[in-house]
């Protein structure tokens, strides 16, 4: 469809996953700067504060990267109707609007994304990070995504690199 791809065909039918934008460089990416900043995080738990925020650092690691995999192989919400859905109420029908690159009705809260080369509604944005649109499907997992990153990314400096190693006074063994 358009630039991406649909990895499971069968199982995206069903649930929506197992789509790949064109930028598939971008979660590869991201994924080693996770990788990157955990080893670090995990080293600096381990010398300065202790093994426990040592396995605080993996766990936020395995939550970003199983959101970051969420995100990326979600379908953000591909329009495909060729005609207006029945029930539409009276006073929506006309912000509809027609796709001459897709040759699908667009909703109204739905845009053409260039990159993607598909209509995707509730289009928020393309996202190279996540090589993907953010849209309508797949929205609610890149908030999450970024709420998970942001925690470990304040949880490695305040606790971590700030407060812990005052409080804990630990030693490498």
């Amino acid at each position: 469809i358009g630039n991406t791809q649909i990895l499971c065909p069968h199982h995206h039918a069903k649930t929506g996953w197992g789509f790949m934008g064109p930028h598939w460089f971008g979660p590869l990416c991201v994924a080693g700067i996770l990788f990157t900043a955990t080893f670090f995080c995990i080293r600096g738990a381990l010398k300065h504060v202790g093994p426990v925020s040592a396995a605080v650092c993996i766990l936020f690691f395995t939550a970003c990267v199983a959101l970051l995999i969420d995100v990326s192989f979600r379908d953000p919400g591909v329009c495909r109707s060729k005609v207006i859905p029945e029930g539409t109420p009276e006073n929506l029908l006309t912000q509809w609007r027609w796709c001459d690159f897709c040759q699908v009705y667009q909703p109204p809260d739905g845009a053409h994304c260039p990159d993607c080369n598909v209509c995707i509604a509730g289009y928020d944005h393309h996202c190279v990070w996540m090589g993907t649109c953010i849209g309508r499907r797949n929205y609610r997992q890149f908030v999450r995504f970024n709420m998970a990153w942001l925690y470990y990314v304040a949880y490695a400096v305040l606790w971590i690199a700030t407060f812990g190693p005052l409080l804990t006074k630990h030693t490498k063994v």
